[in-house]
């Protein structure tokens, strides 16, 4: 399975998250998947691009180191990660079709 199809599994576990009002740290996220904590950045890159790209709320901000409780060092700097949380708590991800795996190549 590549990058691209597992940024699209990824995308299934974090609205889930969302829908839950839950935040994930990377160890859990990845388990549904099968991946370790240290593999996620790459898949989480693309899903974080493609919510740029469509102009929707960040959804990797749900992913959480267990130390820090924050996003990792690649997330991108935004003025309130609290604020930003609820924009991807309130967002209908169920409504909208789901990216596949070349959603994220673009």
């Amino acid at each position: 399975m590549n990058t691209y199809e597992l940024a699209a599994r990824l995308w299934q576990v974090l609205i889930s998250a969302a829908h839950n009002r839950q935040v994930l740290t990377y160890e859990l996220a990845g388990k549904p998947l099968g991946l370790g904590p240290n593999t996620l950045s790459d898949h989480l890159g693309k899903i974080q691009h493609y919510c740029e790209r469509n102009q929707l709320p960040l959804l990797p901000i749900l992913v959480v180191s267990k130390e820090t409780g924050r996003p990792g060092p690649g997330f991108p700097a935004v003025k309130d990660l609290d604020i930003e949380r609820e924009r991807v708590f309130a967002h209908h991800w169920f409504g909208m079709k789901p990216p596949a795996a070349v959603d994220f190549q673009a």
